[in-house]
């Protein structure tokens, strides 16, 4: 009996071990991703394209300690997008903006404020997103209004999946709207 008992007492302490390691899967893919020695999931995978003023960068997701994607960066750390993965909207643009400007985006109630190194930009109305379902999709928009007087929209895209397949922002009332698609959906 006592044998029985040595048994089961190592078994429960095992399971009790493992349930205390600390695991996150979009960690682990990221890691996997990163180190060279494995090939299970390319760097590649994780890879998203910034669109903006005719050019292409890659960018990765940087994954904060809850896991959710908490900035994309480009392999250099030159370009770096600050996004706020509980309402999916971009906070900050550093390394993409001619002169080197960087600019920091806040929300105050309908208005956004475009902030950067010299003070204000520009402040923004822009209405709460709406959805609609198109094929499947979930197409979020967000209409707003320049200083100027001119109208603009920001757009998030989520796939029946319930991953985002495309987000479109204003970063910068004087140059072109970002695009940020995932080149594979992994995660």
């Amino acid at each position: 009996m006592k044998k029985f008992s040595s048994i089961i007492f190592l078994i429960v302490l095992g399971l009790g071990l493992q349930a205390c390691s600390f695991r996150s899967t979009q960690l682990d893919l990221l890691m996997r991703a990163l180190d060279d020695s494995s090939d299970e999931i390319p760097a590649e995978d994780l890879a998203w394209t910034l669109l903006w003023s005719g050019d292409t960068y890659t960018l990765y997701p940087v994954f904060s300690n809850d896991g959710t994607v908490a900035n994309f960066v480009n392999t250099e750390g030159t370009i770096v997008i600050a996004f706020d993965s509980e309402f999916w909207q971009v906070l900050a643009v550093q390394g993409l903006l001619p002169d080197e400007q960087n600019i920091q985006i806040s929300q105050n109630g309908s208005s956004w404020e475009f902030v950067d190194e010299n003070g204000t930009v520009s402040t923004h109305r822009c209405e709460e997103f709406d959805s609609v379902l198109q094929a499947g999709n979930r197409i979020w928009t967000q209409d707003c209004t320049e200083a100027s007087g001119a109208d603009y929209m920001n757009e998030k895209r989520v796939n029946p999946d319930n991953e985002i397949v495309l987000m479109r922002f204003m970063v910068h009332p004087d140059y072109p709207m970002i695009t940020l698609t995932p080149d594979r959906l992994t995660f």
